[in-house]
């Protein structure tokens, strides 16, 4: 019993060529890449055609005639061994296997061998190499007539659909589909595309005996008999259901990812056009370096600037000459780096040359692995603050003088 495993690596595994073909028409269903190098052949000249026609090229009529009369009335596994050339110079010697199934169905294994003595050694691997054929139960492998019904039905069919052979075989293979498919004609459009392209692939739902559904890929494939006429098809299906969920798991996931970033990109689009707008508060975001990356209305309106001539300059240039000498911008960034945070309050000079007096306070701003993207910097005017708090300090100073000359006034 086989499961999961995939028919093309199954048969690359072999260590000699190898072939499959399947009554009635005995056309090859199944090659690997061994037996095409064997026989210096491509995939498409051999698969899908009768072996008689494959092998004609290199058999002489006597072991054609040996191997038709195998096929046609043995009554348990035979086989017949030849050797011949397959290209000039080089030889090969092929092993023609036939098999009995249990309902009294026959198969033909071919394997081609470049040691005469290989035949001989490998019929026990190649009869294990058979019976995966037989009994794989992850493919649903069938053969159809030119009309879609079902000539034969292997034990992966009967896991998959929940058929048994005899309830399928002499069936149309449009019973597997949904109504709907079948009322818009699915499956005959599926034989058309295959007839006209040699092949045809989909993946849909697809029901089971007790009307359940699967997620089925299905590869159907036209076969020719010696004439080239297309004389039926083979079909593969495989249950994809579990892939399916993961997907739409997936793209369910997807979506609603796509739809919180979407409410993010809007949430900070509404972040940066309040920021943009804010005028009472210049918000800036400078760099690692302390270069002005974003500018907003409030900050040209403090600062004088417009976001033009201002942003890729250091924001040094707001502070005082003296500031500058004594490196408070470096001081206050360092300050952040240290704590997180810096405030600050202190005379700032605008693009023409006046000065107000500014609060700022300045942030550490960190990316989602913890590292450091920059600062933000928040500065308001506060200088008819600073005005009103110097002229209450002259006021009081001026009451204490008073005072203290009332105090001590001669009598």
């Amino acid at each position: 019993m086989v499961h999961d495993r995939d028919l093309s690596l199954i048969m690359d595994a072999a260590n000699w060529g190898l072939a499959t073909a399947f009554a009635p028409e005995f056309i090859i269903s199944a090659t690997n890449e061994k037996m095409l190098l064997m026989l210096n052949s491509v995939d498409e000249s051999v698969t899908g055609r009768p072996w008689r026609e494959v092998f004609s090229r290199y058999l002489g009529k006597t072991d054609l005639n040996i191997i038709e009369n195998l096929i046609a009335n043995a009554d348990s596994s035979a086989s017949h061994i030849v050797q011949c050339e397959t290209q000039p110079g080089i030889s090969a010697t092929f092993r023609f296997a036939i098999h009995l199934k249990v309902a009294g169905e026959k198969s033909l294994l071919i394997s081609a061998h470049k040691d005469p003595m290989e035949p001989v050694n490998s019929g026990v691997a190649e009869e294990n190499y058979r019976r995966i054929f037989e009994e794989v139960q992850d493919y649903a492998i069938l053969l159809l007539d030119l009309d879609g019904t079902i000539l034969n039905w292997n034990l992966g069919a009967q896991k998959l659909k929940l058929y048994q052979a005899q309830e399928a075989i002499g069936k149309n293979f449009s019973m597997l589909y949904l109504p709907e498919d079948r009322a818009s004609g699915i499956p005959q459009q599926l034989l058309r595309e295959a007839r006209l392209h040699g092949r045809a692939v989909s993946e849909g739902k697809r029901l089971r005996k007790d009307n359940t559904t699967f997620w089925a890929s299905i590869t159907l494939t036209a076969l020719h008999d010696d004439q080239g006429e297309v004389v039926g098809y083979s079909k593969v299906t495989r249950d994809l259901t579990n892939s399916k969920l993961a997907e739409d798991r997936l793209r369910a996931y997807a979506d609603a990812l796509e739809s919180k970033n979407e409410a993010l990109r809007k949430s900070e689009e509404r972040y940066h056009s309040m920021i943009s707008e804010v005028q009472d508060y210049a918000i800036i975001l400078l760099d690692n370096d302390g270069l002005v990356l974003n500018w907003n209305i409030g900050a040209e309106k403090i600062k004088g600037y417009s976001a033009d001539e201002i942003i890729g300059k250091h924001f040094r240039q707001f502070y005082t000459e003296e500031d500058r000498l004594k490196m408070v911008p470096e001081k206050l960034l360092a300050e952040v780096l240290a704590n997180g945070r810096a405030l600050h309050e202190g005379w700032r000079v605008r693009k023409n040359g006046s000065r107000f007096w500014g609060s700022i306070v300045i942030t550490l701003l960190h990316d989602a692995r913890g590292g450091v993207t920059g600062f933000s910097k928040v500065t308001r005017d506060l200088t008819e603050r600073k005005e009103a708090e110097d002229k209450m300090k002259e006021y009081l100073a001026e009451l204490t003088c008073r005072n203290r000359c009332e105090k001590y006034k001669p009598l």
